[in-house]
């Protein structure tokens, strides 16, 4: 359930340039992301670092930048619950929100 939905998400994303575009440079930059490290390779821990870089640069004032990816891997590396890395994320960035099911795109 949980994947056709992703892939649902991500079908409507590329319909839209501006957000295909942001999308685009976080999937590279997660590639890149502590390449050495095997448990940055499991598409499970890329697909939670994706999600989280890409909600907060739809959510937040700021827009994504290099460097972000390893911001949030690093948090990543501690725990793989989404809603706790994406609002510990929010925080380190100073935008702290409360646990919402509207944070959650794909």
């Amino acid at each position: 359930q949980k994947s056709v939905q992703r892939r649902k998400a991500k079908s409507e994303i590329r319909t839209q340039p501006k957000k295909q575009k942001i999308l685009n440079t976080i999937i590279i930059d997660v590639d890149r992301t502590f390449q050495g490290e095997r448990y940055f390779k499991m598409e499970e821990t890329k697909l939670i670092l994706e999600t989280v870089l890409y909600n907060y640069s739809l959510r937040s004032t700021y827009h994504y930048v290099q460097g972000m990816n390893f911001i949030a891997a690093s948090i990543i590396h501690h725990s793989l619950n989404y809603e706790l890395v994406f609002n510990i994320f929010l925080f380190i960035q100073g935008n702290f929100i409360f646990h919402s099911k509207s944070i959650f795109l794909f």
